[in-house]
């Protein structure tokens, strides 16, 4: 018996450990909850249909039949055998870097929970199967934290290792747009050819985004004064990263200088890179002047 349900997930920003965290290294994320994704399903007796509202509706609906269809089959169902309306309304942006795919996913998954198709201890392997379809190879950290509500740690395993941390200060972060499309499949892929072409090289990059991965924890435990300076020198191992990797082009390198020229403290890509937001870190609050292309993670 299929039931009403209101889902909401969010979007999500990755402090650093992108693209390492897919071989088994540790990942720092938090959701941003001022990007919700929500779902909601109403029974009725007509055929299935959605209504869509909100950020990038139009490529969103193309996104949800193709996710639906998916979760389905892997249930041995299909759309025919659904009756009633969803309604989807998101506030996040499609290929930004912040989790589009993963608020949806996770929202699909979570539905599957509340209709008994799947426990509700298998939401996040779910998620992290349905966004295959979107990055080929997902981690799972951004449907993890899509369903989140702090600062979390995680690294990939059977099963998963999450640690929901506290931080003894917050940082002013920061998130605004390069305006340089990207395409997270692609960005994976060009991390792999160099794991193939230089296996040394690129096992270093993974083992310096740890370490900045380690190092952001240990600041965001130490009083501010003190971690403030080791949260930058985490923040620039990690966009140094994304240098090595060659997922900073130039539109992307323009828009992070002119942050830092700004008074930005530190900056680097969010999530896959090559693209798409940025993360800016800063010890004051921005100047007016440029408060209207950022917005508050």
């Amino acid at each position: 018996m299929l039931s009403d349900i209101n889902i909401t997930t969010y979007g999500k920003c990755i402090i650093a450990g992108e693209h390492a965290v897919l071989r088994g290294h540790p990942v720092l994320g938090f959701p941003i909850r001022s990007l919700p994704f929500h779902l909601n399903y109403s029974i009725n007796p007509s055929p299935v249909s959605a209504l869509f509202l909100g950020e990038d509706h139009d490529i969103l609906q193309l996104l949800f039949w193709g996710v639906l269809k998916r979760a389905l089959e892997k249930l041995s169902l299909s759309i025919s055998d659904l009756k009633g309306t969803f309604r989807v309304d998101s506030t996040v942006p499609i290929g930004a870097n912040l989790g589009a795919s993963a608020t949806l996913c996770a929202a699909i998954a979570k539905w599957c929970v509340a209709q008994g198709f799947i426990s509700e201890e298998k939401t996040i392997e779910f998620g992290r199967e349905l966004e295959h379809i979107f990055h080929e190879q997902s981690s799972g950290i951004d449907i993890m934290l899509s369903l989140s509500q702090q600062l979390t740690l995680f690294q990939q395993g059977d099963p998963p290792q999450i640690k929901h941390i506290t931080p003894c200060w917050q940082p002013l972060w920061y998130l605004s747009s390069s305006k340089q499309p990207r395409v997270t499949a692609d960005c994976v892929k060009q991390v792999k050819a160099l794991w193939e072409r230089e296996p040394k090289q690129a096992a270093e990059i993974d083992n310096l985004m740890h370490q900045s991965v380690l190092q952001s924890v240990e600041a965001l435990m130490l009083p501010q004064k003190e971690g403030f300076p080791h949260l930058i020198n985490a923040i620039n191992q990690a966009a140094h990263c994304f240098k090595q990797w060659d997922l900073v082009p130039q539109a992307l390198k323009q828009h992070i200088d002119w942050l830092k020229q700004h008074g930005a403290s530190a900056v680097k890509p969010t999530g896959a890179g090559g693209g798409g937001y940025v993360l800016s870190l800063w010890e004051t609050p921005p100047p007016a002047s440029i408060l209207s292309v950022l917005f508050q993670a």
